[in-house]
């Protein structure tokens, strides 16, 4: 067996059981073990690289990191023609239908070209290492199913000795409040037992045990039923709204005379009912006439693996990737990024993942219907269609409290989210694809008294549509018997024109005015998020099914505001002469208002929103928001003191002193001061963000709507300056079934240019007839109409 020289130069240790092993697939694509020269696995770094010689994958990842000596691993599936053992007894054997591989090891110096001795005391424990490894893909999988579960305040630090379970209490079999004889929850402070809230599926439930915290605030209770040996059962708190691990649990119990040494469980758990509950959701591939809709396969048409509660990333994704100008951009940087990139892992390399990604939906190499056999000189079943993009899922969504964990996420929340990662990760490069959703709104103001008129820009990369009846109250919730809704209705509440109050920079004083809020400019993707999910009158979280009838094209001329010939435009008082600064406002959450002024809605209304209902979500502040519509206080301004300032306005040369003397130019700091609220913090960032802001200076003195001759990329998405028609097509919408955002499934429906449309449900993709498209619209939560 041969040697070289980079085997005594290197130094070699075998990974740990917190070692991330990419050894089944590559982390700069999907291919694996199954391709033709197999996989190599960097015995420096553990980097799985492919030996495709079209991507050479593992030839860069060496030549880079100067790691050549490699694992190879070959696998190649085992034609198996004995007739498998008559069943005797009931058994599940998960193993015994999954098909049987062989797999070639091989050690080798890609930079000698020579194959090294594996038993080589240097290298056989780490190939022994490696071979015994969970790999990256299997860590993940383990986790797919898992909450990640903490202790809270209240399980931590309240007393394990607390009241003693009165004599006279009822057995532990039955609610104390109703017949329920399951789903029960025992009260950790006082023994009280009560059913639990019908969402948790299962046993339903009357809510009792949440009426009990209500009326004594005791916040834990553990699920009776689930509570094991071990000491584990499914805890909740209801002061923290979450399921939590309390630490106490058995000296708890023990006060109530239960024994967990003795215990069994007899009902499932919440995540194993809501585990059961998404997989039972199943969206109908069927025509109206019950024929199966025809699988299709190729570039474009590849499907996304579930990896355990992720269909709202893959739905978010076959949007984005239908996309022309996001392919454009991240398909230039999938033939590039590889050359370039000199990170130390590609798995941590975000350019890399989104490069990896790309290839994997656009190539058509991953893709496959299933009637495509693997091998069809075998009878075993084929390998599974579409991509599993665990690499991107961990690190889009690591450090986040959210996306960071395999719970079922909101899909808007999870769109906004990835839409902004991209921004910022990209930022300061003019061909980023993100600008394609950004787009200005204009706040008129016109002064009944000195009919002058104040436009306010607002930059936006969303918009929300609020479900209202024709008279544009608030449509009722629920679904079953009720008429369908109208896009148009939507539409026409969002921008309709409202008499209100605000301060007139002419008159000096308040003032009765006309408002009406509209574009500006068109965003070249309009993102238009419905909020379905609305707040009961016990605090629960439940979805609206209400069907809303959208058209499949509509014109969006009838919705702009801007300046007209004729009107004398008002200049807004310098900002902060009687505005109220943050410091003085109540607080709010942070990232809950972002979301909801991305959704279309003014700061102001935001933050009155979120106040309300206490910093809840941006679901239950928007079904707020909605209710409020009316009020005459809705748009004055929150402050502490309970004033009234004027409106936002252009900065003044002061303000944008600080942003001078950073060195930006007084017209790129009355820019940035002006699209952020005159906050100076946000400014700068957004300066980085808009580095081409040369010539805004006339538009930003003449007034925030005035019209100008600035570069197209100083205000985001199209002026319409000629009056024509703005046409937007429906090419895109992500449905929802289940009861709530936290549990259920997602698919996207898919227009492609050809007209067609599909169906993307996880990794099965499937034609859709034209005729069943306006219904499966109408249970929409996410639209994407695109600009003719």
């Amino acid at each position: 067996m041969a040697t070289c020289s980079h085997l005594g130069s290197l130094t070699f240790r075998p990974p740990t059981s917190q070692t991330a092993v990419h050894k089944d697939e590559c982390t700069r694509c999907f291919d694996n073990q199954d391709a033709p020269d197999g996989l190599d696995i960097c015995l420096s770094c553990f980097n799985g690289g492919c030996t495709s010689p079209e991507r050479q994958h593992a030839k860069q990842h060496w030549q880079q990191q100067s790691h050549p000596i490699v694992l190879n691993l070959k696998r190649t599936l085992v034609a198996t023609s004995a007739p498998r053992a008559k069943m005797t007894k009931l058994t599940i054997d998960p193993e015994a239908d999954k098909p049987q591989y062989d797999v070639a090891q091989s050690v080798v110096c890609r930079a000698c070209d020579v194959a090294l001795d594996a038993s080589d005391a240097r290298l056989a424990p780490v190939v022994a290492g490696v071979m015994q490894a969970l790999s990256s893909s299997k860590q993940s999988d383990v986790k797919a199913w898992q909450h990640e579960i903490h202790p809270c305040p209240h399980s931590r630090d309240l007393p394990a000795e607390t009241h003693e379970r009165a004599p006279t209490a009822p057995p532990l079999v039955q609610c104390g409040q109703c017949d329920m004889t399951s789903n029960l929850w025992l009260c950790l402070v006082c023994g009280q037992v009560g059913c639990g809230r019908p969402q948790y599926g299962g046993g339903g439930g009357n809510g009792h045990g949440k009426a009990h915290y209500s009326d004594t605030q005791h916040p834990l209770c553990v699920k009776l039923g689930t509570i094991l040996p071990e000491g584990t059962a499914d805890v909740y708190c209801y002061q923290c709204d979450d399921e939590v691990q309390d630490p106490h649990l058995g000296a708890r119990l023990a006060r109530f005379g239960i024994n967990i040494a003795h215990v069994e469980r007899t009902e499932k758990t919440i995540t194993e009912l809501q585990l059961e509950q998404n997989l039972n959701f199943d969206f109908n591939m069927t025509t109206q006439d019950g024929h199966d809709l025809e699988s299709v396969a190729g570039p474009g048409l590849t499907g996304i693996q579930n990896l355990g509660n992720s269909c709202y990333l893959s739905s978010c994704l076959q949007l984005l990737f239908n996309q022309p100008n996001w392919c454009e951009y991240f398909y230039g940087l999938s033939l590039t990024h590889a050359d370039q990139c000199y990170q130390a892992s590609p798995s941590d390399c975000f350019d890399c993942q989104m490069a990896k990604l790309t290839d994997g939906l656009l190539s058509g190499r991953y893709a496959r219907t299933p009637t495509t056999p693997t091998n069809p000189t075998t009878a075993a079943p084929s390998e599974p269609s579409g991509i599993a993009p665990r690499g991107f899922k961990a690190l889009i969504g690591n450090g986040h409290p959210e996306f960071s964990t395999m719970r079922q996420q909101d899909a808007s929340e999870f769109m906004d989210f990835l839409l902004e990662q991209v921004r910022t990760r990209k930022r300061g490069d003019p061909d980023e694809p993100t600008p394609a959703f950004r787009f200005q709104m204009n706040e008129r103001y016109a002064c009944d008294a000195c009919h002058g008129v104040l436009y306010l820009p607002q930059e936006h990369a969303a918009l929300a549509l609020p479900m209202v009846n024709p008279d544009g109250t608030p449509a009722a919730n629920g679904g079953d018997g009720l008429a369908p809704l109208q896009l148009t209705d939507s539409l026409n509440h969002i921008f309709r024109a409202e008499a209100r109050t605000f301060d007139c920079p002419a008159c000096k004083s308040r003032q009765a005015c006309q408002y009406r809020q509209g574009f500006a400019t068109f965003p070249r993707v309009l993102f238009s998020p419905v909020f379905r999910f609305f707040q009961d009158n016990d605090w629960v979280i439940k979805k609206s099914t209400r069907e809303l009838q959208v058209d499949l094209t509509f014109d969006a001329h009838g919705y702009e505001v801007v300046p007209q010939a004729g009107e004398t435009e008002l200049e807004a008082p310098p900002p902060n002469t009687a505005a109220a600064t943050a410091a003085d406002q109540p607080d709010v959450n942070a990232g809950f208002l972002a979301m909801l002024m991305e959704m279309g809605f003014g700061e102001n209304r935001c933050r009155r929103a979120l106040i309300a209902t206490k910093n809840a979500s941006p679901d239950v502040a928007m079904n707020w928001l909605m209710e409020h519509m009316e009020d005459a206080d809705i748009d004055t301004p929150i402050t502490a003191a309970g004033s009234t300032p004027a409106a936002a306005a252009v900065p003044s040369e002061e303000a944008c002193k600080p942003l001078v003397e950073m060195g930006f130019t007084m017209a790129q700091a009355r820019a940035a001061l002006q699209s952020t609220g005159g906050r100076a913090d946000a400014a700068v960032e957004w300066l980085f963000a808009h580095p081409d802001t040369t010539g805004l200076e006339p538009e930003f003195q003449a007034g925030a709507g005035a019209a100008s001759s600035s570069p197209a990329k100083a205000v985001p998405g199209f002026k319409n300056r000629d009056g024509a028609p703005v046409t937007y097509r429906l090419t895109g919408f992500i449905s929802h079934k289940g009861p709530s955002a936290h549990c259920g499934h997602y698919v996207a429906h898919v227009r492609k240019e050809s007209g067609t449309w599909y169906l993307f449900n996880d990794e099965k993709v499937a034609k859709v007839p034209d005729a069943l498209v306006p219904a499966a619209a109408a249970q929409a939560s996410i639209y994407f109409y695109e600009r003719v």
